[in-house]
């Protein structure tokens, strides 16, 4: 009986401030006696004495519900409907938001977060130990890049007693994002979550975004033993966003780099399926490292997604380099020589792709020989197929700078090609995925002049005398100068 009247109640009056917002003559009563009237109703459903806030029946959740559509209709009026009568409704609307609406969006939701402040605000301060937690909750998840929230908690904190348990001591390194930062580099990086329990921070709120966020900012910090304090977190990691993932690979790349220490393929392909758990993505690929977060695309973080693919292009290049002369050519000394030399062009700031050119068999044994990882970017990327099986058929080795174009083959009599690459014929062959013959990339014949003398600086390379010495003095007329990597 109770309940329904209740019930009535709310939705008369509701019923009458729809009328007052569309401009109708009010009803007979006053609007502080709809409220009062109200107010009476809801102390009697819900009992000064409850003090059960998280395990409300749906009908109280619904009278709740009420309470704030007409609170929200005009909160200025209406404040009374929050704060008198039973002062602890404030509560039971805080610690069930995840139930109440506004305007058909969450209550908890970032999109709320004024209306949040406005009722914190309302609240009786003797009541800001019970709603503490559940305000500071509320912050750490959707309310931490918030100033007006940030100050809201603050005040709710400074009316609790010291001795009280809902009391934070060190709330600084809650709200203050920098203190948090400096405290957690202050001591020996470990496993985030023991660290901030370590430096004092409640368990119960370590889960909350505002610490997720600060464990992928913490670990941007990090200068000494990255690589070994990403080992110890990696169940964390695995939880950042896909752009974060980008950056922190990013970082771990430049570490590598930066220790000054000589480190491989194999050494990055470790890291990358520690962070990114063996995923297929091609990384050699430019478009992989662009981020769509507005926040993180900053300069610095631009820089270092563009180092990072520098040198994950570069060891992907070398990797075929190496295929191809040390397993197609079948590790000759002459192919050995030919390695050591293209080997630092793979870090050339003008090479824009290599290529393989392979027939059937040829393919095979390269099949054998890469990862399935790398043999599905190679064949996507990588790879233009020779249609002729013919003994005779050399594998070729195509590395198309900005401003030319260098064709190598394995087999003996075979000088290699040097082109413009823009030249409109290499230009289309080197985007086919076919040819006919390895024979399509032989322009240049014994009568030809070599490259280093020609006018127009193509022609042939031969592989005798101070040949490294001429074609590395060529290729830098050219302007195309090797790469390093430590």
């Amino acid at each position: 009986m109770t309940n329904s009247l209740t019930f009535d109640t709310l939705m008369n009056m509701e019923r009458d401030i729809t009328l007052a917002f569309n401009q109708q003559p009010w009803p007979s009563e006053s609007l502080d006696e709809i409220v009062n009237s109200a107010i009476e109703s809801i102390r009697r459903f819900c009992g000064d004495s409850y003090d059960d806030y998280t395990n409300l029946s749906s009908d109280k959740i619904q009278q709740l519900q009420k309470m704030l559509d007409v609170f929200f209709a005009d909160n200025h009026h209406n404040i009374k409907l929050i704060t008198g009568g039973n002062r602890r409704n404030i509560c039971r609307i805080l610690y069930n938001q995840e139930k109440l609406y506004v305007n058909n969006i969450k209550l908890s939701d970032k999109a709320n977060i004024e209306n949040l402040i406005l009722l914190i605000n309302a609240t009786d301060k003797t009541l800001h130990p019970l709603i503490a937690k559940v305000v500071m909750m509320l912050y750490l998840n959707i309310g931490f890049t918030n100033e007006q929230f940030r100050l809201c908690v603050q005040n709710v904190y400074s009316d609790i007693d010291k001795e009280n348990k809902s009391y934070i001591h060190n709330i600084d390194l809650y709200l203050n994002s920098d203190k948090l930062i400096s405290i957690l580099n202050s001591v020996s990086p470990g496993e985030y979550h023991r660290t901030l329990e370590a430096i004092g921070i409640r368990r119960e709120f370590i889960e909350c975004r505002y610490f997720r966020k600060m464990f992928f900012d913490w670990l941007f910090t990090i200068t000494q033993n990255y690589i070994s304090v990403l080992k110890t977190n990696v169940d964390l990691i695995r939880k950042c966003t896909l752009d974060e993932l980008k950056l922190l690979f990013a970082k771990a790349i430049m570490s590598l780099y930066d220790s000054g220490k000589f480190f491989t393929e194999t050494d990055i392909n470790n890291i990358d399926s520690m962070i990114n758990q063996n995923d297929d993505t091609d990384k050699s690929d430019e478009n992989y490292w662009k981020i769509t977060n507005i926040s993180l695309n900053t300069n610095a973080n631009r820089e270092l997604l563009k180092n990072a693919y520098r040198i994950i292009k570069a060891l992907f290049s070398q990797l075929l380099l190496n295929t191809f002369f040390d397993f197609l050519g079948e590790g000759s000394s002459i192919s050995r020589e030919r390695s050591e030399f293209w080997r630092p062009y793979c870090f050339s700031a003008q090479l824009i792709n290599i290529k393989l050119c392979l027939n059937n068999s040829q393919r095979r044994l390269v099949h054998k020989k890469l990862s399935w990882k790398n043999w599905q970017i190679f064949i996507k990327n990588h790879l233009i197929e020779n249609d002729s099986d013919g003994i005779n058929e050399s594998p070729v080795l195509l590395l198309v700078f900005t401003t030319k174009t260098i064709a190598e083959f394995t087999l003996v009599g075979n000088a290699t090609q040097v082109y413009d690459t823009n030249n409109p014929k290499i230009h289309r062959l080197v985007n086919s995925n076919h040819i006919y013959s390895a024979k399509d990339f032989k322009f240049y014949g014994q009568e030809d002049s070599l490259a280093f003398y020609s006018a127009d600086g193509v022609g042939r390379i031969i592989h005798n005398g101070d040949w490294m010495y001429m074609t590395s003095s060529f290729l830098q007329r050219n302007h195309i100068l090797p790469g390093n990597i430590r």
